[in-house]
C-alpha cells in the first residue's frame, strides 16, 4: 500500500475510516495512545475517545442545532469506536493513508497548529502584560490628564474600503479637489435619496472613535482630509473632519469603560513589542529558500 510517510506522532493521533484494507478486531494499543479531547467517553484498548470528539462526529452528520436524540449519539460513539480500532490495526500492521488523506491529515495538522500556536501567543502576551498598578487608579489618571481630549466630540464623513489600492485612487482625487460627497456616493452605487448619506457619521465621542483615527483627527483641521488610515481586518479609511465640539457633560464613568479597554490594548502592544525584540535577539531562525 502506498502513501505518504506521517511523523509517529500524528500517526498516533488520527485514524481513517476509509483505509484500502479494512481489519478490525484490535486486542493491543499502540503504545501512546492519544489523548482523549474532552472529557472521555469511552476507552478503546486504552485509548481515550473524548467528548469534542464525538460532537464532531455528529456535527459532521448535520446534527448542530439541536441535541442529538440517544440512539444517534450512541450510533456515533460505536463508528468512533469501530473507525478507532481498525486505526490501531493499520498501525500495527504499519500502514499507512492514501496521498490524498495524508495531504488533508497534512492541512488539518497544520490548521490544529495554528491554532495552538495563536493560543500560546495569546496567553505569553497576557501574561507578560500583566497589569502592576491598579487599573482604575490609571484609567482615573488618564480622564484626568487628558479630560480635553477626552471631552472632545469630532464630525467626520469617512471613506471606508478594503481595498487600499483603490481607496489611494479616491485619496488622490480628494487631493486634486473632487469634493468629498462626490467621491463618497460613488462607492454606494445607485444611492436613493431615502439612504441618505451613509458617509456622514455625525458628531462622534471618545468612547465612539475608532482608536486607529485618533492620531489622524488630533493633527486634522475643519475642512481637512486624512491619509490613508489602517484598522483592523484589512480595512482601510479615509477620514474628512467636519467641526469639532467639546462636550463638558462627559463624566469619567461614561468613558471609564473604554479607557480601560484601550489601557489594557496599550499595555499589550508594548508588551509584544517588547517581547518580540528579545525573542528575536535570542533565536536562530533560518528560512528556506523560497
Amino acid at each position: 500500500m502506498q502513501g505518504l510517510p506521517l511523523k509517529p506522532a500524528l500517526q498516533r493521533r488520527w485514524g481513517f475510516g476509509a483505509l484500502a484494507l479494512v481489519l478490525v478486531g484490535c486486542h493491543q494499543a499502540p503504545a501512546d495512545p492519544p489523548a482523549a479531547t474532552g472529557r472521555t467517553v469511552a476507552l478503546v484498548n486504552g485509548a481515550a475517545i473524548g467528548e469534542a470528539d464525538l460532537e464532531l462526529a455528529l456535527r459532521s452528520k448535520g446534527h448542530v442545532t439541536e441535541a442529538p436524540s440517544p440512539e444517534r449519539r450512541a450510533a456515533a460513539l460505536d463508528a468512533l469506536v469501530r473507525d478507532e480500532l481498525r486505526r490501531q490495526r493499520a498501525l500495527e500492521l504499519g500502514l499507512l493513508p492514501s496521498p490524498a488523506l495524508a495531504d488533508e491529515l497534512t492541512r488539518a495538522t497544520a490548521q490544529l497548529e495554528a491554532v495552538r500556536r495563536r493560543a500560546l501567543s495569546e496567553a505569553l502576551l497576557t501574561q507578560q502584560a500583566a497589569i502592576v498598578t491598579d487599573p482604575e487608579v490609571e484609567a482615573r489618571r488618564f480622564f484626568d490628564a487628558n479630560q480635553a481630549l477626552v471631552r472632545t466630540e469630532a464630525q467626520v464623513w469617512q471613506l471606508l474600503l478594503r481595498d487600499e489600492a483603490k481607496l489611494q485612487q479616491l485619496l488622490v482625487e480628494l487631493r486634486a479637489g473632487t469634493p468629498f460627497e462626490e467621491v463618497a456616493r460613488r462607492q454606494f452605487g445607485d444611492l436613493p435619496e431615502s439612504a441618505g448619506r451613509p458617509w456622514e457619521l455625525g458628531f462622534l465621542g471618545f468612547q465612539q472613535l475608532p482608536p486607529q483615527w485618533r492620531p489622524a483627527l488630533q493633527s486634522l483641521a475643519p475642512g481637512e482630509v486624512s491619509d490613508i488610515i489602517h484598522g483592523p481586518a484589512g480595512r482601510v479609511w479615509v477620514i474628512k473632519l467636519i467641526a469639532r465640539r467639546q462636550n463638558d457633560a462627559l463624566t469619567f464613568e461614561q468613558v471609564r469603560p473604554t479607557i480601560l479597554e484601550e489601557l489594557k490594548h496599550g499595555q499589550l502592544d508594548a508588551a509584544a513589542t517588547s517581547l518580540d525584540r528579545e525573542l528575536r535577539s535570542r533565536a536562530t531562525v533560518t528560512l528556506s529558500p523560497p
